[in-house]
């Protein structure tokens, strides 16, 4: 009952489980508690690495990731996390060696070749990259993952064709990953195709209607076409705190139009959301008489919401 492997054994089994319920914090205080009562823990010091960049803390993850090294170099576990701590302090040639170290020390496990192809994609060694989520493809053909992983890198180089190809297929295997859309829509923008990217984003924020990242991008969408668009996301994307002060700030130099869509918006889904910003888009370019279909599709989409509101 008392047997230190045992107890060290239940500790890092409740530390991970805190961690797939995202209480990084919780996690962090039992696993501070596990290493000083087992220093020579490998996995202990992997995993407190770990949450430590879950919490933003990547300088003591670097720590951490350094001991799990010097307990056992021949574990790539250590090598990969170390890299993603040096990654995050913007050290990147450190980085770069890190997780090609990790990559010699276990060439086909999926989460290495994953974070090595992340990793040298962002810091431009694409061609690395691409191996390296090609062969993470080759692996495991029918997860999405692969396929998200390798649209990244081609959306690093600049080759936006390819990493169409890659998303679409990741977001047919996964259809409710938020990330999918989100990069969809990032690359649709880039084609000019400012609706299909609209309906890409409006997905993201329904599958996240917390991402700053899904905001950003669709702000830059607004300021490309010169229109509201971007206010409109921020106001169904970020806490309603942050939305009443975007609508408060920009109230006094909209149209009537404008002010309705953005009011219809606080209560409705991802169609709503496309319709709705489509008809202001025509709004802005002249368009006006597209604009009532638009609307009644919106209510059309999602009558009951309406009525419960009015």
């Amino acid at each position: 009952m008392n047997d230190p492997h045992s107890i060290l054994e239940n500790q890092i089994g409740r530390a991970l489980a805190l961690l797939d319920l995202e209480r990084h914090g919780e996690a962090l205080v039992l696993l501070q508690s596990a290493a000083a009562h087992s220093p020579e823990s490998h996995p202990v010091h992997c995993l407190l690495s770990q949450t430590l960049l879950l919490l933003g803390r990547p300088v003591q993850a670097e720590q951490h990731a350094c001991e799990a090294i010097t307990i056992d170099a021949e574990n790539e576990w250590g090598h990969r996390l170390h890299a993603l701590a040096l990654h995050h302090q913007k050290r990147g040639r450190e980085a770069a060696a890190a997780i090609r170290e990790a990559l010699r020390l276990a060439p086909d496990l999926p989460a290495t070749l994953a974070t090595h192809a992340q990793i040298l994609g962002y810091l431009g060694y694409e061609e690395e990259a691409f191996l390296s989520a090609t062969r993470l493809i080759e692996l495991a053909p029918d997860s999405a993952f692969p396929y998200g992983v390798r649209a990244m890198v081609s959306m690093q180089a600049g080759l936006h064709a390819p990493a169409l190809k890659d998303l679409r297929r990741a977001i047919a295997l996964d259809p409710d990953n938020p990330e999918y859309h989100n990069n969809l829509g990032v690359i649709l923008q880039h084609g000019g195709q400012a609706g299909a990217a609209i309906n890409a984003f409006a997905t993201a924020v329904r599958l996240d209607p917390s991402s700053p990242v899904t905001v950003a991008n669709a702000t830059s969408l607004a300021s490309r076409h010169r229109d509201r668009t971007g206010c409109i996301y921020a106001l169904a994307a970020v806490p309603l705190l942050y939305a009443l002060l975007l609508f408060t700030t920009t109230l006094h130099d909209m149209n009537p139009l404008e002010v309705i869509v953005m009011l219809l918006l606080l209560i409705g889904t991802a169609g709503v959301v496309a319709h709705c910003i489509r008809s202001l888009y025509r709004h802005q370019q002249q368009r006006r008489g597209e604009i009532p279909a638009d609307l009644a599709r919106a209510v059309k989409e999602r009558k009951s919401i309406w009525r419960r509101h009015l």
